[in-house]
């Protein structure tokens, strides 16, 4: 929850900030993870993109672009260990925040489908 405060407001410095974005990312994309545990980690992510939208903090925002979308794309599509139902709940999710990350999402995934198509053929 402290990672939903605004920027003025929060008492936590940028770079705890980022350490609990990432954090969440690792425990979404372990395929160990126990299913619930994925789910809260991914409701928690989302919260916090809500409250970067609704509260229009640019320097958050752009750490959770980096962070969240960014590297929510390439790293779990290449991971055959968690299933595609979950790696495209996540990407959903997190693209339903904010019209820019679901644009980056949609970007990424017509980047990894280029690819690969290039690579089957």
């Amino acid at each position: 929850k402290l990672a939903m405060f605004l920027r003025c407001f929060s008492p936590l410095p940028k770079v705890v900030f980022e350490d609990i974005l990432r954090s969440f990312i690792l425990i979404i994309f372990d395929s160990c993870t126990e299913k619930g545990f994925r789910k809260h980690s991914l409701k928690n992510l989302v919260q916090i993109g809500s409250s970067i939208e609704k509260f229009g903090d640019p320097k958050r925002s752009i750490s959770y672009t980096n962070i969240v979308v960014e590297r929510s794309l390439p790293w779990p599509m290449h991971d055959s260990s968690i299933p595609l139902s979950v790696k495209l709940e996540v990407l959903c999710d997190i693209g339903t925040r904010k019209v820019d990350f679901a644009m980056r999402i949609v970007e990424g995934l017509k980047e990894i489908l280029s690819s690969n198509l290039i690579e089957a053929l």
